[in-house]
């Protein structure tokens, strides 16, 4: 995995305890990596509300870089870092927190905790066909239940295709949508105009689905319902 120089990976999730996380897999250094962590943290905090909403619903982010490179000036293969006051280290929020995982540095150290499951994930991305990564797959079952995934792509191109070609007819949907509404309202006709403005809604909504973001804040944004919104967050999930 980690021999692909140009390989990368960006996965959104919001979990149940409603904090957003944003893991991204890094295998070539593509310069700024620091600057980038941080730019992408900024803007799945600043992305979240809509005109009008109010700060308290701000909902805590994470952002998790697995990088086949060093940027931090350490030994520790595993860094975090938030918001604390310089004089005594006190922490002025928890709504923000960046980690690094550093794969070289785990591989260079000469003893491992076998404890962490950190670290067993770690080595698991970093050589997922080594021995060390088969014994893990027959003691934790989510690693085999990755290797599993990762052996099915690996082998079906099609399936490799699946996300490209998911994205392409999305973006024809959203295309042709927005093509009508322009129809519409260039008549002139109310009904045309109507239909403009709501296909402009359900485009944001599938957007903002896409991107990972709540049923909750797709309805509070778009004003759509809330079963328009679940039957576009079925139509995008076949």
């Amino acid at each position: 995995m980690v021999d692909d120089k140009y390989a990368v990976l960006d996965v959104k999730a919001t979990l149940n305890t409603n904090e957003v996380i944003n893991i991204e897999i890094q295998i070539r250094d593509p310069g700024s990596m620091v600057n980038r962590l941080l730019f992408y943290l900024s803007k799945m905090l600043g992305n979240q509300l809509c005109e009008g909403e109010y700060y308290n619903k701000l909902k805590r982010c994470v952002s998790i870089g697995v990088l086949n490179f060093n940027i931090i000036e350490n030994k520790d293969f595993h860094n975090v870092f938030n918001f604390r006051n310089k004089n005594d280290n006190s922490i002025l929020s928890n709504l923000l927190e960046l980690h690094t995982i550093e794969l070289k540095k785990l591989l260079k150290q000469k003893e491992l905790d076998k404890s962490n499951l950190l670290v067993d994930w770690a080595l698991f991305i970093s050589n997922p066909e080594s021995e060390s990564s088969q014994v893990l797959q027959t003691q934790i079952p989510e690693i085999k239940e990755a290797m599993e995934v990762l052996e099915m792509l690996s082998h079906d191109k099609q399936a490799r295709e699946v996300y490209e070609q998911r994205q392409k007819s999305l973006r024809d949907k959203l295309s042709s949508l927005n093509h009508e509404r322009e129809v519409g309202m260039k008549k002139g006709i109310q009904k045309g105009i109507q239909k403009g403005k709501r296909t402009a809604q359900q485009e944001i909504a599938l957007e903002m689905l896409l991107d990972g973001d709540s049923i909750e804040k797709v309805v509070r944004c778009t004003h759509l319902s809330l079963n328009e919104v679940k039957k576009l967050q079925k139509k995008d999930s076949h």
